[in-house]
């Protein structure tokens, strides 16, 4: 059984779940060549990566006397709508909604995800908009779409952001990937 399949929802501890990303993580730099091989499984399967190395933010989680950033452990059907995004992707049909509602984390997923396909795969362009550019991006709030892709990505390993500097490559209204070329980029109000 996996660390992250035996949280309890209610009143989660996240220990195990770290300590368990901590151990791979000791196994990865132990032998590099093993990176390679795990890059190329999560190039084929997002929804590992986000789950084995991604994290979420909520302050909220403080009042509750939890941590603020916590591992994304993913739900089931928070896997079952990566897949059917990355299904829909690879089909390249362009089609798909999702119905969101409040604390579900599909914000995140889709950003995580964004993040995820851009790390791993070589020229992807990924457009975020909303109906105010507020929503997209601001600077020291996570409500809009970008800082949930900088936060992402800022508490992943070194090993896998590839040479990602935030400073560098996530000003106002864009993440960019060096390692690939790819690009996350934000839109709002009337620009979109």
């Amino acid at each position: 059984m996996r660390a992250e399949d035996a949280i309890d929802w209610a009143t989660p501890d996240y220990t195990p779940v770290f300590r368990a990303r901590v151990e791979r993580l000791a196994k990865l730099r132990a032998d590099p060549a093993l990176l390679a091989t795990v890059r190329e499984h999560y190039r084929h399967n997002p929804a590992d990566f986000i789950n084995d190395w991604g994290v979420t933010v909520d302050p909220r989680m403080v009042e509750r006397g939890l941590p603020a950033v916590m591992p994304f452990v993913l739900f089931p059907r928070q896997r079952e709508r990566i897949n059917w995004a990355v299904e829909r992707w690879r089909a390249g049909d362009g089609g798909g909604l999702c119905d969101k509602s409040r604390d579900m984390g599909i914000t995140w997923l889709a950003m995580a995800l964004s993040c995820t396909l851009c790390l791993f795969r070589q020229g992807i362009s990924v457009g975020v908009g909303s109906r105010k550019t507020e929503y997209v991006d601001k600077i020291g709030t996570y409500k809009p779409l970008i800082p949930k892709a900088r936060q992402f990505m800022e508490n992943l390993p070194v090993e896998f952001r590839r040479g990602w500097e935030g400073w560098r490559d996530a000003p106002y209204m864009r993440v960019s990937f060096p390692a690939t070329g790819s690009l996350i980029a934000g839109e709002g109000g009337d620009d979109i």
